[in-house]
């Protein structure tokens, strides 16, 4: 049986929060861009979200696989599949945010071979809704962390310091997951006067979300990580998120801007 509101762990009780806010602002979002339509757009945004809801989930467990992966912590693919299907939960969250910026232009493109005027007029609109939602989710997810005890920093004994009771090791660390809430707010500041100005935001948000998970990774406990050139598994995957930013802000973003 499922465990209700009021049962679940911090963790997955914020990430429920982030993806109820998160889904909130994705169609309040949709909602102000699309309102000269008719009444059927409610409907489309709907499907908009479950669809990109969708691709969060499928990239949520994949980064949770390249997560176990980088730990070594399996030692053949059967085990890896097990591990996946008993101990995670798929809650890998730049795992989903980089699956989602790879698969929208797919995904949309082939909904726009059936839906062709729905989907190819809306699908700026979806990109912004986005990445309102990642940025929501994720500042949600890392309280969980934090009341969680877990993806905590290195040893750090300065002011701000933070012992927690459900850790592996009992010494006082660096509170890295509250610096991610407060950087990934201000990102939600700068995305709110970007749109606010009816300027894109998904590729800057991926390249802002990018830099804080590459330098907040130096922060973070590493012991046992796989690294690759003095970095880890993470900081590869947030260099590849900020490339694909780029791209958006270059190819995609900036050609929407010259249409407006």
């Amino acid at each position: 049986m499922r465990p209700t509101l009021l049962e679940m762990e911090s963790y997955h009780l914020f990430i429920s929060l982030g993806t109820a806010f998160g889904s909130g602002a994705f169609i309040f979002v949709m909602n102000k861009k699309l309102k000269h339509r008719q009444a059927k757009y409610i409907k489309e945004i709907l499907v908009q979200l479950v669809l990109c809801l969708a691709l969060f989930g499928i990239g949520a467990v994949a980064g949770e696989m390249v997560r176990t992966w980088s730990f070594l912590e399996f030692h053949s693919f059967s085990e890896l599949i097990e591990m996946m299907m008993t101990d995670r939960q798929g809650t890998h969250f730049i795992g989903r945010v980089l699956f989602a910026a790879w698969m929208l232009p797919l995904v949309y493109w082939l909904a726009g071979r059936f839906r062709k005027e729905t989907y190819q007029t809306d699908t700026g609109a979806a990109y912004d809704a986005v990445a309102f939602y990642f940025v929501i989710q994720h500042m949600f997810s890392r309280i969980g962390c934090y009341l969680n005890g877990c993806c905590y920093g290195k040893y750090y004994a300065g002011v701000g310091s933070v012992i927690f009771p459900t850790m592996p090791v009992d010494y006082p660390v660096f509170p890295a997951q509250l610096m991610e809430v407060a950087i990934t707010a201000g990102i939600f500041i700068f995305l709110v006067v970007r749109w606010k100005k009816e300027k894109p935001l998904f590729g800057w948000a991926l390249v802002l979300f990018g830099t804080m998970i590459f330098l907040s990774e130096f922060f973070m406990d590493q012991k046992g990580v796989l690294r690759i050139a003095g970095i880890n598994m993470i900081q590869v995957t947030a260099l590849l998120t900020i490339l694909t930013g780029v791209f958006y802000i270059d190819k995609l973003q900036g050609r929407r801007e010259k249409v407006q």
